[in-house]
């Protein structure tokens, strides 16, 4: 796409995104929604208001979408309007979906033993066994570094974790 066809209002945005050091996957995302709930109503996004918000919620909740998607979205509305169209009061005026929560499944010693076992080897069993013993992300086991491990202090640490954000776990 070239610069000569994004729209002012895409590009205001894109670059409000960027002030805020929004990573790429994020900023891609959050177009793509906006863009999608314009062609929904067939109007530029910033013509709408909270009432076609709130449509455009309810059709995304009666066609099955789960919560989290819903929210997604929502939060991807919410930075156009806050941010982007300088309206403060969307936190207020879109509301998020309430997610049901489940409780989360817990193995057994036994079944952690066999998902460690059941690995092709050393080093997929390394990595299973560190994901699992300091709850880490995928994304964060396969950034590790030898480096990272402090054995005296018995911590790993995490660089740019989720959201950019650096942390230390438990070794």
């Amino acid at each position: 796409m070239s610069d000569q066809s994004i729209s002012p209002l895409r590009q205001r945005m894109l670059d409000d995104m960027e002030i805020r050091r929004l990573k790429p996957a994020t900023r891609a995302y959050y177009v793509d929604e906006v863009a999608k709930y314009a062609r929904h109503f067939a109007a530029s996004p910033d013509r709408l208001d909270y009432e076609h918000v709130r449509q455009y919620q309810l059709h995304l909740v009666r066609s099955g979408r789960k919560a989290s998607y819903v929210n997604r979205v929502m939060t991807a509305l919410r930075f156009f309007y806050r941010v982007t169209l300088a309206r403060h009061d969307a936190p207020l005026m879109i509301p998020l979906t309430r997610e049901v929560r489940k409780l989360r499944q817990v193995l057994t010693p036994d079944e952690v033993a066999r998902l460690i076992d059941a690995a092709p080897g050393r080093k997929y069993r390394c990595a299973i066994s560190i994901a699992y013993g300091a709850g880490l992300r995928a994304g964060e086991v396969v950034s590790l570094k030898t480096t990272d491990i402090d054995s005296d202090r018995m911590v790993l640490r995490i660089e740019d974790s989720k959201r950019g954000k650096s942390r230390l776990a438990k070794l």
